[in-house]
């Protein structure tokens, strides 16, 4: 739920080190409007490396798999956080509006979750 806060406010996600084999991610969402945009960032807090891709949604309250693709093949052991932004940007007012959600997380060719 976005409720005020900062207009990049998130969640996030620790991992162990990933280890990619493609670096193309799908993600289900749920959102209460249509065109949201949703970033979803890999992160290293301890050497500030990061690497994010947008992608819209385009249904309304219905679950959705969105693919983000990052295009160069990702090095592994790079990232150990998973970020993920609703409507990056905006502030959310904590309605039903600004209430989203977020499953299944996985690399593509690893199939991994």
């Amino acid at each position: 739920i976005r409720d005020g806060g900062q207009i990049w406010a998130g969640t996030y996600l620790m991992t162990h080190s990933m280890n990619f084999s493609s670096s193309v991610f799908k993600m289900k969402i749920h959102s209460p409007v249509a065109n949201v945009p949703v970033l979803l960032k890999l992160e290293n807090p301890e050497t500030s490396d990061q690497i994010e891709v947008i992608v819209n949604s385009s249904l309304v309250n219905e679950w959705e798999e969105l693919t983000f693709d990052f295009g160069d093949p990702l090095e592994n052991g790079s990232y150990t956080q998973v970020v993920i932004i609703f409507n990056i940007g905006e502030l959310g007012d904590g309605t039903e509006n600004s209430t989203y959600y977020f499953d299944d997380i996985i690399n593509v060719a690893e199939g991994v979750r």
